[in-house]
């Protein structure tokens, strides 16, 4: 949940948990950090949000908290892109992005902490149905994506960080659920 990754501190116990059972094949699924989801769908106090995420990124190494920040500079701006919100569609794309976002940081993070990852944008694994706000995974279709992108990974010894609660139509639309996808 989005208290396990809330701040630095929580980021730290985490990697100590993917530490201590990285000898096993190890698949990361994060929430978005406590508070912003609820912050993108009101569109609301964003920069506070985005700030805290800079602030983990500052253990990072020079070049990786350049490429974070940009990342996090064009999440804004396709963000703000995408206001007002005014459907359902259009309220899981930019309520996404907390996930997205935390998950590229949190793999960033183990990498400095000397754990091989990659971060796997959930969508390319879960496909789901068009039931905006309350999607379902597509089973058939998750069970033939998610071994193809991460089993690679997890057999070169790398840990997949994915994003929770996400996944995308056939059309490639994102969608989210009020539950883990």
């Amino acid at each position: 949940g989005g208290t396990s990754v809330a701040d630095a501190a929580a980021f730290g116990r985490a990697v100590k948990i993917v530490r201590a059972n990285h000898d096993s094949p190890v698949v990361v699924i994060v929430s978005a950090m406590s508070g912003v989801t609820d912050a993108l769908i009101a569109v609301k106090d964003l920069d506070e949000h985005f700030e805290r995420h800079l602030q983990v990124a500052q253990i990072l190494d020079a070049e990786q908290q350049r490429r974070f920040r940009d990342l996090v500079k064009n999440s804004k701006r396709e963000i703000l892109e995408r206001l007002p919100v005014v459907d359902v569609r259009t309220q899981d794309e930019v309520a996404s992005y907390g996930e997205r976002l935390c998950a590229a940081l949190f793999a960033l993070v183990l990498e400095h902490h000397d754990v091989l990852a990659t971060y796997v944008d959930a969508r390319a694994c879960i496909l789901t149905d068009d039931h905006h706000g309350n999607a379902n995974p597509l089973m058939h279709e998750v069970r033939l994506r998610a071994p193809t992108l991460l089993l690679p990974l997890i057999e070169s010894k790398r840990v997949p960080v994915l994003g929770g609660f996400i996944g995308a139509t056939a059309d490639g639309v994102t969608d989210r659920k009020s539950t883990r996808l």
